[in-house]
């Protein structure tokens, strides 16, 4: 059964969103991290890197499903969120909403 994706929670409750690295040694790397890490409020401090987290749920459905290729199913998935990510993009493009 195909699961439907969705964002990691943080330690806080709220969703966590998604964030390009723009250090160094992570450049462009993708991340989860608390939506107003920004502001000057305190934070829950969330993080996690979005190739870990979406490896955590193949490895699942390799124990599940018996797969015999976990690095393609891998491969897949995250091919599958950046798809989902470049039309998130899309639609906040088209509907004006800024980024943060």
């Amino acid at each position: 059964m195909k699961k439907k994706f969705v964002p990691p929670v943080c330690n806080c409750g709220s969703y966590a969103i998604l964030f390009e690295s723009g250090t160094s040694k992570n450049p462009r790397r993708l991340f989860f991290g608390y939506s107003y890490f920004k502001n000057n409020t305190g934070h829950c401090k969330y993080f996690a890197w979005l190739d870990e987290y979406v490896a955590s749920f193949c490895i699942d459905e390799v124990v599940q499903d018996g797969v015999s290729d976990p690095m393609k199913k891998m491969e897949e998935r995250i091919a599958e969120i950046e798809k989902k990510m470049d039309e998130v993009k899309s639609d906040e493009k088209n509907s004006g909403v800024l980024s943060r």
